[in-house]
């Protein structure tokens, strides 16, 4: 929790130079709720963490409560933006609460709610993840066993998100069109 501050202020020292090189109209992503990565969730069961210790959904809620920080801070940091370059429009986009959406709602997007904490790339384990033999390590001999359909998973291998997750999150973009700015 210590690091975050510092990463916000990188994250607005960032958009502040963005700005002041021409930058009119930026959209900032809020960070995904990484207690729901298969990563994570692996390293979870490794350390022997216990029931309580995660959500209705299954995700770790120590390691969303960081995200959640993170977002907080970063709201707060855009809003000190918009004070300072009142000519820029800077939007922050929710991913956090966009991910938590498609968790609530799997069935009605078309993902399988008994695979959707698991990676549809991986090796093994109850997230099908292993960070020894991770699924993105080509040429290193390991086979990797591929979900069938990728659509029916919110990640591909553990640490990103699928296409079609990253799109429904994403939606935000095509909404951009329709306002005046």
């Amino acid at each position: 929790m210590d690091l975050v501050p510092l990463v916000i202020q990188k994250i607005k020292e960032t958009v502040g130079k963005l700005i002041e090189l021409g930058a009119t109209r930026l959209i900032v992503p809020g960070g995904l709720p990484n207690g729901c990565a298969p990563a994570v969730l692996t390293q979870s069961v490794s350390s022997g963490a216990d029931k309580s210790e995660y959500d209705k959904y299954g995700c770790l809620t120590s390691a969303n409560k960081i995200a959640d920080y993170h977002n907080t801070l970063l709201q707060q940091a855009l809003t000190e933006l918009r004070t300072t370059y009142p000519h820029a429009v800077i939007l922050y986009a929710d991913d956090y609460t966009s991910f938590f959406n498609l968790i609530k709602n799997a069935d009605d997007f078309g993902f399988k709610k008994q695979n959707l904490l698991k990676a549809c790339c991986g090796t093994e384990g109850a997230y099908n993840y292993n960070f020894f033999n991770i699924c993105r390590d080509r040429g290193s001999g390991i086979s990797f066993k591929v979900c069938s359909n990728p659509d029916r998973r919110l990640s591909w291998d553990g640490v990103h998100l699928t296409q079609k997750a990253e799109g429904i999150i994403h939606n935000l973009f095509p909404k951009l069109n329709e306002l005046d700015l």
